[in-house]
């Protein structure tokens, strides 16, 4: 049905914002924020990236060796997101800690993050397959992920750096 296409690419929209604000943002608040050399966050990205790509298909072979009690994939669906905002939140803070720490909390945060993104993702990826019952069906969900994700890109160039100065008041690291 349209409701279930448009849920589903909603959750495109949403995931694409977040994830768009991670790797646009993040190199910024490292360095002009946070105050890490450009040196550091390129190390920290470099390892945090290193350890996303890892992850991917170590993640989708978790989602498809087990099974837990909300089902295959919506459990994980359900249970990754709590973690995912916990640690996009402990990405963005600015923890009194000396440069070294510092540099190795924010980026273990960040590939926390990253990994709990890739179990929801991957299992929200998996859904088209059960959702979608003919080749047709699966096109559809496939189509609806795309369009969202590119309405979201389009509504993060509009509203990303308004937001930053509304919520910061003038100050981009607060915002």
């Amino acid at each position: 049905t349209s409701r279930l296409l448009n849920s589903y690419g909603l959750v495109d929209f949403t995931f694409n914002l977040m994830m768009m604000v991670a790797v646009t943002y993040y190199a910024y608040f490292l360095t002009d924020i946070s105050l890490i050399s450009a040196a550091t966050m390129g190390t920290i990205l470099l390892i945090a990236r290193i350890g996303d790509m890892i992850s991917v298909p170590i993640t989708a072979g978790i989602i498809q060796n087990t099974q837990l009690k909300w089902g295959q994939f919506r459990s994980w669906i359900l249970i990754a997101p709590p973690v995912t905002c916990l640690f996009f939140i402990l990405m963005f803070t600015n923890p009194n800690f000396d440069p070294f720490t510092k540099a190795v909390f924010l980026g273990t945060c960040y590939v926390i993050a990253h990994i709990s993104v890739n179990l929801a993702y991957n299992a929200h990826l998996s859904m088209i397959g059960i959702l979608g019952k003919t080749p047709l069906e699966r096109l559809m969900l496939s189509q609806r992920k795309v369009q969202f994700q590119t309405a979201s890109s389009i509504a993060f160039a509009l509203t990303c750096m308004p937001l930053v100065s509304f919520f910061g008041k003038g100050d981009e690291g607060r915002g």
